[in-house]
């Protein structure tokens, strides 16, 4: 298949063949046709290609690949004229198929989405074609399971459309705040993943006000493209609407100064990691504990993580973050008081 500029679009099934031919022919054993294509039948497990189908791959090895293939009649079978010639993905070393590998890996918690099969498939044919063996490099690193969203591939693939076409888009939404489901006219900015879960950042013409939002990928429905197009402002991306924050996904249209205490194990914990691009964490000795100041634009995220860490910390400032942490441990007492034990 020729794509707009005229060149061979290469899907992965393809490119799967085209590894099974490249590595018969490399191995100087002048495969013949009949041979590469029960072999192909054989790994991949799918019908058998049709002759018409191998001789497009192996012109696609030729003229994509540069590969200088001949057939030679005494072995009734296909070999290179360049006995060194190797495909470009077999020149990488073995640290960068390392890195690649776990690349795939930090992706595992989105196993079974559409997204991770798109590209777990491309390194894992990285990967394959460098003739290394992948399983000990997938068994060094690994991510814990985590729960997985569901994630519908159509609204993924309209989504993606959308993206790279820079259309509006207008779906059905329930929102985190709201029980009714409302219609949503949005230009889409970006596809965010955290922690399992997709997200559309864009920005919501029908919203009261007008501006950015996020949307969770399995409460979108009847998702449609508009024929409408718009610009990509500077200031599109997520990361500069966080306040300089590094909670994952939440964005709010102030920025403010926080101050949170820790204590006991949490000490620790909280100097692990980075929480803000301006965070400041100072021992207080008198209290037996650790004090992080920094700004963000992700407040309920901040809330969040503070009660995460349980009698282990307490904000300190805004004041009204104070108050809306008391009253969410005011709300867990009333909670426990009807629970036996």
């Amino acid at each position: 298949m020729d794509n707009e500029n005229g060149r061979k679009s290469l899907n992965t099934m393809m490119l799967n063949r085209i590894l099974i031919i490249h590595q018969l022919i490399k191995s100087g054993s002048y495969p013949s046709r009949e041979r590469i294509r029960d072999k192909i039948e054989d790994v991949l497990r799918v019908e058998r290609p049709s002759t018409a189908t191998f001789s497009r791959d192996m012109n696609t090895l030729r003229d994509i690949f540069k590969a200088d293939i001949a057939y030679s009649k005494e072995y009734g079978g296909y070999y290179y004229t360049d006995k060194n010639f190797n495909l470009p993905l077999n020149n990488l070393k073995g640290d960068e198929l390392f890195y690649l590998t776990c690349a795939k890996t930090l992706l595992e918690n989105f196993a079974g989405t559409p997204l991770y099969k798109e590209i777990s498939a491309a390194i894992a044919f990285v990967v394959d074609s460098s003739g290394h063996v992948g399983g000990d490099l997938l068994s060094r690193i690994a991510v814990p399971p985590t729960p997985q969203a569901s994630i519908d591939n159509a609204v993924w693939q309209l989504l993606k459309g959308a993206l790279l076409s820079c259309q509006i888009v207008e779906f059905a939404y329930v929102g985190r705040w709201h029980e009714e489901k409302k219609r949503r006219r949005v230009r889409p900015y970006q596809i965010l993943l955290d922690e399992g879960m997709y997200y559309l950042w864009g920005y919501d013409e029908l919203a009261t006000p007008a501006g950015t939002r996020l949307f969770c990928f399995p409460r979108i429905e009847n998702l449609t493209i508009t024929a409408d197009t718009f610009e990509l402002p500077d200031d599109f991306e997520f990361k500069k609407h966080t306040g300089g924050g590094k909670m994952g996904v939440w964005s709010d249209t102030h920025t403010l100064n926080y101050r949170v205490e820790f204590f006991g194990v949490s000490k620790n914990f909280v100097k692990d990691y980075v929480w803000a691009e301006e965070q400041v964490i100072e021992d207080v000795p008198e209290h037996d504990s650790v004090v992080i100041t920094f700004r963000s634009a992700q407040w309920q995220r901040v809330l969040g993580w503070i009660l995460s860490q349980g009698a282990g910390a307490r904000p300190l400032e805004p004041q009204w973050l104070v108050k809306a942490w008391k009253d969410e441990i005011k709300k867990m007492e009333s909670r426990a008081a009807g629970v036996e034990g």
